[in-house]
Parts: C-alpha cells; structure tokens; sequence
C-alpha cells in the first residue's frame, strides 16, 4: 500500500468458546521520524492487530516475500484498530489507553488468535523508530459485555444509589428501572438551543413522518410502504439514507408534540429510535456504514454519528424523557446507545482531521461528555473534543479568518 513497510509483533491468545468475545488491548508507545520537510507529515503508523494463527503464518517473513497489506480495509480473519496515525511524533513513552479491536468473529471463538501491533514505516532513506512494551491483552465474554455498561457509570455518585445497588446485586430489571427513574428526574444538563413548538408547516412535515413519509436530500417525497427500512436508497443517491439516518425528523416529532400534546408523535418517536438501534449496524451502499460501529470493508459515517449526537438526539431526548407513556427501556436504550456513540467517536481511527468531519464529530463527543456527565469517562470525552476542535481551528482556518475544508 502506501507504506515503506509493516512490520507485524504478535503473540498467542487462547479465546474461550462464548456466544460473544470483544478483545481489547493496551499498551504503551512512542514512534518517531528523521523527515524535517513541510509539508509532509511525519512517520510513525501503528494499528492494534488480531488474527488467526493460520493468517499469521501465511505472513512474509522476509521483505522480499512481502506482499500488500491495507490497514483501512482488512479482511478475512484480521483486524485492525489504528492507535497512532501519520502526524506527530510521539518521543516519550505514552499510554495507549484501552484500544477495542471489536467483536471477534465466531470462527476465531474458541481458537488460539495472534494478537499484537502492527507498525508501519512510510519514508524511504529517513531514519524511522517504534517502540511498544506492557502490552497487555483482554476478552471480555458475553456475561462480562451484558454489565459493561453499567460499570462505565461513575456508581460512587450519590444520584446513582439505586442504580449501584441493582448493579452490585446483578439485578438488571432494577438497574434499568433506577436509571430511568434518575433521567426522567434530572434537572440538568439540558441541550442548547431546545426544540419550540411546532409550526403548522412543522406539524405536517410530523405527521408525514408518523406515516413514514420523508422529502430529504433534495428528492422527491417518499412514503415506505412497510415500515422504515434503514438502509434503503429509493432514489439510488446514497445521500438519501444518510440523510435518513441523521434522524432530524425527530426534531420534527418532538416540535409536534410541544405544539399539540398528541401521544402518537411520542410512540413514533420511541418505535423509530428502539428500531434503528436494534437494527443497527446499517449498511449503505458499498461502501458505508452507520451507527457506533465499525465493520471491515466499509467506511465508518463518524460524521453522522457526530451529527446525531451534537444536533439531534440530545434536544429531542430533553422533550419525550419524562412523558409517562416512554418506556424504561427506551430511556435506557437511548443512554446506552449514546455511551456507544462516544466509544465510537473516541476511537483515532474515526477521526477525519482536516474536514467537516472532524468538526461534527468533535461537536457530537463534546455534547456526550456535556450532557451525560455520569459517565466515567465524560470528562475524557469533553478534553478529546476540545483538544481536536483547536487542532482542526489551527489546521483549517488562516490566519485572516478564510477557512477551507
């Protein structure tokens, strides 16, 4: 591919037979680069890595044997999460954090993985050094992954007493209860710029959307015929289902109800977020994929994730949380998808530097960090946003106030 060389530094992992295994790992790091020329960016690329044994072996082990390897779209038995991308150098030994390189896939259940990183030097006759050491290597089991989101919550908080104590008793029916009852309750955060009542204009775009009627994107109306399908490209535009998929017609509903009291504009609302979160991940087109996942061969829509979380889930979740006929489920379901929502985000592989994109999906993590504080990691969330919000202010705006993307 691009790169001078990879350089793959593995070892064995034996994985339990389980319905579900996400593998984690961490480390720490540094890489640097000789290359002093603008405007090239300096060296240094290391992904975490996963694999079979039988990929492992099939490796060249000698330069001359060394065939292609593209990191974006890996395929079969691997996998791969970037840790560091081609920009700075990191000179001092730096920790990686937890890196999760997903679920991993039922043929590599109950197997022996290799496991490790990947390094990759970019520029030829230029000195280029990396370094990893404490690697340390996790599954977590279906069991471990069905309480992950409840240990991610900072329990010790005094508002979340119910919660810890259904949590600490393996009592997920209670937990989900308590931690309802607390979101129906809490005063603040509350979103900028809350949704009004609805207009007579806006009232009709709503109870088109009840009869899952949408004019997006430009195109024509469209009514689906059985129900929303999430991925569908009626107009062969794949901007149509992205469009879709950034869920503003929830705004709409939640002006509806404002204006009117109405039910039905709340059971739609609670129907569509409980499907699409079901039903996620959802393709588009060759290419794409939506929702807080990743999925080998396919681009990751961070930017949709970012908007979703930044402009429309959090006003429209500020209307219906305490409107009685919202289950507990949905309350919980929102929280949860929004926690997943920023793991996604905070992940260096979906962040596109330089763009539109990485101002929306630092807008979307900054608004999880804001808006769900009881997160353990909220404030991490809130101090990644603004690092990359500055980093894309110096980057693309010049000096006299022009800006390019």
């Amino acid at each position: 591919g691009n790169a001078r060389g990879w350089l793959f530094i593995c070892r064995p992992l034996d994985v339990p037979e389980t319905d579900r295994a996400r593998l984690s790992l961490s480390l720490e790091y540094r890489t640097s680069c000789a290359l002093d020329k603008a405007p090239y960016e300096r060296s240094g690329v290391m992904h975490a890595v996963a694999m079979s044994v039988a990929t492992w072996e099939a490796l060249a082990a000698t330069p001359g044997d060394a065939t292609v390897w593209n990191a974006g779209r890996s395929a079969g038995d691997m996998m791969s999460v970037l840790i560091h991308p081609q920009k700075s150098d990191v000179p001092d030994w730096t920790e990686s954090g937890v890196i999760e390189l997903g679920e991993l896939p039922q043929a590599l259940r109950g197997t022996t993985i290799m496991c490790g990183i990947a390094w990759g030097g970019w520029h030829f006759g230029t000195e280029e050094r990396g370094g990893f050491r404490n690697l340390d290597v996790s599954v977590r089991t279906a069991e471990e992954l069905k309480w992950e989101f409840w240990e991610a919550l900072d329990l010790s908080r005094p508002e979340l007493a119910a919660v810890r104590t259904a949590v600490e008793g393996r009592d997920e029916d209670a937990a989900e209860r308590a931690l309802a009852t607390f979101y129906r309750a809490r005063e603040e955060p509350v979103p900028a710029s809350p949704i009004g009542a609805a207009s007579s204009r806006v009232l009709a775009r709503a109870d088109e959307t009840c009869e899952h009627t949408y004019r997006i994107a430009g195109c024509s109306p469209y009514t689906f015929p059985d129900g929303i399908v999430w991925n569908h490209d009626p107009f062969n535009y794949n901007q149509w289902p992205i469009h879709l998929n950034r869920h503003y017609e929830w705004t709409v509903l939640a002006a509806a109800y404002l204006k009117t009291d109405d039910l039905k504009y709340v059971d739609e609302w609670q129907r569509q977020l409980l499907d699409w979160v079901a039903e996620g991940p959802i393709s588009i087109a060759p290419r794409w994929i939506q929702g807080p996942y990743n999925q080998v061969g396919r681009i990751p829509l961070s930017l949709d994730a970012g908007i979703r979380m930044g402009q429309s889930w959090f006003r429209v979740f500020d209307v219906f949380r305490r409107v009685e006929s919202v289950s507990d489920n949905a309350i919980v379901t929102f929280v949860r998808s929004c926690y997943q929502h920023a793991r996604y985000l905070m992940q260096e592989q979906n962040f596109k530097e330089g763009s539109n994109w990485g101002a929306m999906e630092s807008n979307g993590l900054f608004h999880i960090g804001v808006l769900l504080p009881e997160f353990r990691d909220a404030q991490t969330w809130r101090d990644t946003a603004v690092s990359r919000t500055h980093s894309e202010l110096n980057g693309q705006v010049y000096p006299d106030g022009a800006q390019t993307e």
